[in-house]
């Protein structure tokens, strides 16, 4: 395909991604037999994931030589922390059982073989019968609050942040926070956040 085929082809799993995430409506995935790769992408996008005991997961993109793309490690680094993302998407080769993606807090319930959807409708039942608007907003919260930090800390990455002179102790600074991020924190707490406190 041509160059710009090829770009709009590549945005299609970042988009259909972040829709998901994005809904109103709480998402559910129930996962049989095997998650691999995309599918773990579009797993970590949902905001619940049931999994049958005798599946797994795997995310092979490294190994690849792949980068793991969809904005994937961010949700799975909210889900697992950053030793277990790590070792999900760098080990490449290792399973991923049903049980350790509950232990590591990448799935939310582990059922018997076969059970993994009826489970899903279950979980969503007890979502429905919940005051609509009060989910929905409680899901925008989150959400918006996740990525406000993740906005924030991408900015500190990049040098945007101004502390004090360093002279090998623990001391406070100030760190600037960028436009962006500071919309995002204005919108999701209701005040300006100008500035926060930092330790060096």
């Amino acid at each position: 395909m041509d160059l710009g085929s090829l770009r709009r082809h590549l945005k299609l799993g970042p988009r259909l991604s972040r829709a998901w995430q994005e809904m109103e409506q709480i998402t559910i995935g129930a996962i049989e037999g095997f998650c691999i790769g995309g599918g773990v992408a579009l797993a970590v996008a949902l905001d619940f994931r049931v999994m049958s005991r005798d599946a797994h997961i795997r995310v092979p993109e490294i190994g690849l030589g792949m980068n793991m793309s969809w904005q994937s490690i961010p949700r799975m680094l909210h889900l697992m922390g950053p030793a277990r993302t790590k070792q999900a998407v760098i080990l490449a080769d290792q399973r991923i059982s049903a049980a350790e993606a509950h232990e590591w807090g990448l799935v939310e319930e582990v059922v018997d073989p076969g059970g993994a959807f009826d489970a899903a409708m279950i979980m969503a039942a007890k979502v429905a019968a919940q005051p609509p608007l009060s989910v929905a907003m409680t899901k925008l919260t989150v959400n918006r609050l996740a990525h406000a930090l993740d906005d924030l800390a991408s900015h500190m990455e990049r040098g945007s942040v101004r502390t004090g002179k360093h002279d090998g102790r623990s001391q406070g600074g100030r760190c600037r926070v960028p436009g962006p991020a500071q919309a995002t924190l204005q919108r999701t707490l209701g005040f300006r956040a100008m500035s926060l406190t930092i330790t060096t």
